[in-house]
């Protein structure tokens, strides 16, 4: 009968590497809870863009977020501006969303400041855009005065808005 020897170094790393992979797959976030989050950040990204460019040829923010249909954003993609999704409150979209640029200052999913303030907030995410289940709870994306969205706890967005 012949016994074949694993050498003690060669096991031991293939344990890690076993150890490595199943770690990784449970750290990995649900995409299905993240999805909508990032959907969101991206859309108030593309709405940054769009206000930077509407500074640069206008020499100013716009007064509301609408102003930027059709200058900025075409009507095309007035859907950057609603999210409709399981994990948001706010299910349905306003009649004539697609064709009457108006409304989206109402019923956007977005809070345009529309002038920076000391800490350089232009826009956000509804504070109750959101259920508990999404990613990031307590959290809500923030544009600010250099085009950049990050993460913000709502506490902090509430004070620094307060100022």
């Amino acid at each position: 009968m012949l016994q074949m020897r694993i050498p003690a170094a060669l096991l031991a790393l293939c344990l890690l590497f076993v150890l490595m992979a199943l770690a990784l797959v449970g750290c990995e976030p649900s995409k299905a809870v993240d999805g909508p989050r990032i959907r969101s950040y991206g859309q108030l990204y593309a709405i940054g863009i769009a206000i930077r460019d509407y500074k640069e040829e206008h020499s100013q923010l716009p007064d509301k977020l609408s102003h930027l249909v059709p200058v900025s954003i075409g009507f095309s993609d007035v859907g950057l501006f609603y999210v409709t999704n399981k994990l948001a409150n706010h299910l349905s979209l306003p009649a004539g969303w697609e064709t009457n640029s108006s409304i989206i200052d109402e019923y956007s999913a977005y809070i345009y400041v529309g002038r920076t303030n000391s800490r350089g907030v232009i826009a956000f995410e509804r504070t109750n855009l959101w259920q508990p289940a999404a990613a990031y709870p307590g959290k809500v994306a923030v544009l600010f005065s250099d085009f950049h969205v990050e993460y913000v706890p709502i506490p902090r967005l509430e004070s620094w808005m307060a100022e």
